[in-house]
């Protein structure tokens, strides 16, 4: 009996202590939660979104130069055309008047039978194609074929538009007002089109507006991205999804943006210790974006911290947090 009694009163003991260490343990991760991340080798990018529409950045509409007829349309819409490059040829009123009233008397001498008649109606055929050439269309430009409003033989009036022709296509879109100091010519850009999501094209931008336009009290300033290459699928008025990049890091050590706190001018991370409190390490710090910060130095690849469960996801509130006596007992500069 005696024997069953100390068995139960060593499992109570034990059962007391596993209790008490759990509510301890609870109430340390209720106060101060935590999640590790790791310090990894990777590229990292900042950039600034934007969304804007696909459009040509010239438009020529090629017109007849006076009044006749469409003899030949060299070209269909999409087409992709150089400068100089033939795209129609046209006859005149006055050509067309002599080409067939020589053409008329042609018949008439053949249908005569006369040698002299004929081989004066032939001179006469000769002198009014040499004298009056067809005209010809030529394209002033490198660029694609949007449009072919006439067809062959169409008896046209002087300014009707033939062709249309553009040269590249662009994305005009509106960067906000906070943003587009970060932005310069020259800087290359990541696009999707809504229509193409799985196809990634690549331009770079060629112009930054000096106006603003200001639309539900909302800042902003247009910024022109031409594309590097295009292809027929892609239309005008399409809309498209703009990455800017600012700036990029090739393989460096990166943390999330979280993870790393600032004091005053310092900025530090916390790192597990085998001790009952993690210890603070100061860093150097490069590139950021909203969700990553670059590691230059105070850490290596592989390295272990510490990032709070309550702490916000932005590098403000890590600041701010830092400079209202952030402090967490243990805490120390590791050398």
């Amino acid at each position: 009996m005696r024997k069953f009694i100390i068995i139960a009163i060593a499992i109570g003991l034990i059962a007391g202590i596993v209790w008490w260490r759990i509510s301890v343990k609870n109430r340390l991760n209720k106060n101060n939660e935590f999640s590790i991340a790791t310090v990894t080798r990777k590229d990292l990018t900042t950039n600034v979104l934007a969304t804007g529409v696909l459009e040509t950045r010239l438009k020529i509409q090629m017109k007849s130069p006076q009044r006749g007829q469409v003899d030949e349309i060299l070209v269909d819409e999409g087409d992709k055309v150089k400068k100089g490059q033939s795209l129609a040829w046209i006859s005149s009123d006055n050509r067309i008047t002599l080409i067939d009233a020589a053409r008329v008397n042609m018949e008439e001498a053949k249908q005569s039978g006369d040698n002299d008649k004929i081989i004066q109606a032939e001179r006469e055929w000769k002198i009014a194609r040499e004298a009056y050439q067809r005209i010809p269309l030529l394209s002033p430009i490198d660029g694609e074929v949007t449009l072919r409003s006439v067809e062959p033989g169409q008896n046209i009036d002087a300014n009707t538009v033939i062709i249309g022709i553009s040269d590249k296509l662009v994305v005009k879109t509106q960067v906000d007002e906070t943003d587009i100091g970060k932005i310069k010519v020259g800087m290359m850009a990541k696009i999707t089109i809504d229509a193409y999501p799985e196809d990634t094209l690549y331009g770079k931008v060629t112009k930054i507006a000096h106006e603003s336009t200001v639309v539900s009290n909302v800042t902003s300033y247009e910024v022109t991205v031409e594309l590097m290459k295009s292809n027929k699928t892609l239309k005008s008025g399409m809309t498209a999804n703009v990455e800017i990049i600012i700036a990029q890091r090739k393989n460096v050590l990166v943390l999330p943006l979280k993870a790393v706190k600032q004091r005053r001018d310092e900025k530090f991370v916390l790192v597990p210790t085998d001790k009952k409190h993690p210890q603070s390490q100061a860093v150097v710090t490069g590139l950021e974006n909203d969700q990553e910060i670059e590691i230059i130095s105070g850490l290596g690849e592989g390295n272990k911290v510490l990032i709070s469960k309550q702490t916000k996801n932005n590098s403000t509130d890590s600041r701010t947090q830092g400079q209202r006596g952030f402090f967490m007992p243990g805490m120390g500069r590791r050398h």
